[in-house]
């Protein structure tokens, strides 16, 4: 069980300041500061649901502006997450303030409920657990999904700029067949210059990954239309899919990566393909 959650930073007019003694949810499910500004916060343990409500008796310009500021959030991160910080618990291992990661659920609306007192009644923030984004996330073993060729119906996922010059090949090297043990994994593959696919995710960064050859060229990636760089996909026998490129500190939210044929290639490599195998993109 999280408890007592609050604001961007210990000196923000948004932190109340709360003094009360920290109780177990389950005996005192509603704290009361002993000090600061008035106001009161429900905790609940089911879903990791806080209720808020914000209460000072600020001049009514300055509450109102306090509130604005908590609407805007609500707005700003009604369809994403954002992160809370605790500054007055530091019993986690790191001895660091806690963090929440959530969403509001609820639309903020400022309420006059004396005179120069206003206050957000009933707000409230749902915590995803044991999620500290506190950082840019970096856990590409347990947070990073796969991206394939193909998906589990059998349908090719990226686009491709014309579709006679790409070639749908079962190749053992790929991502997919190395994953799944197997020669059934699919990439997409092409020689002519200028041609394109492109695949679109909707998460944070991603890795680009593709197998290697004795005759492949090289491949200009770019992401939401920014030129990455330039991959050689030359070696000297055929390897196995792997990370190539790697975009990180990318912002959550929808993004394409493209996948071009260069019309360059290694001096030793004997041809000039182009694959699109896999992303591995951080959710």
């Amino acid at each position: 069980m999280e408890t007592d959650i609050l604001n961007p930073t210990a000196t923000d007019e948004l932190n109340p300041d709360y003094g009360f003694q920290r109780k177990r949810p389950v005996t005192h499910l509603e704290a009361k500061a002993s000090g600061g500004p008035p106001y009161m916060r429900d905790v609940t343990d089911a879903m990791h649901v806080y209720t808020l409500n914000w209460g000072s008796l600020r001049s009514n310009a300055k509450l109102h502006a306090d509130i604005k500021r908590l609407k805007r959030w609500g707005e700003q991160f009604r369809d994403g997450f954002f992160t809370i910080i605790d500054y007055d618990d530091t019993s986690n291992s790191s001895g660091l303030p806690r963090h929440h990661v959530g969403r509001f659920l609820d639309p903020i609306e400022p309420i006059e409920v004396a005179n120069l007192w206003w206050s957000a009644q009933g707000v409230r923030f749902i915590e995803l657990p044991d999620v500290p984004m506190v950082n840019y996330p970096d856990d590409w073993s347990g947070d990073a999904i796969w991206r394939f060729t193909l998906n589990d119906f059998g349908e090719q996922q990226p686009s491709v700029l014309t579709a006679s010059n790409w070639e749908l090949v079962q190749d053992a090297n790929s991502e997919m067949s190395v994953i799944y043990g197997s020669s059934a994994g699919y990439d997409l593959q092409s020689n002519v210059t200028g041609e394109w696919a492109q695949l679109a995710y909707i998460g944070w960064g991603c890795q680009v990954w593709m197998p290697t050859g004795p005759s492949y060229g090289k491949a200009i990636v770019t992401l939401d239309g920014v030129n990455e760089g330039t991959v050689d996909l030359y070696s000297a026998s055929s390897e196995p899919s792997a990370m190539q490129l790697q975009l990180q500190s990318v912002p959550l939210g929808k993004h394409v990566v493209q996948v071009q044929c260069s019309g360059l290639k290694n001096s030793s490599s004997s041809g000039y393909t182009v694959i699109f195998d896999t992303l591995k993109v951080m959710r």
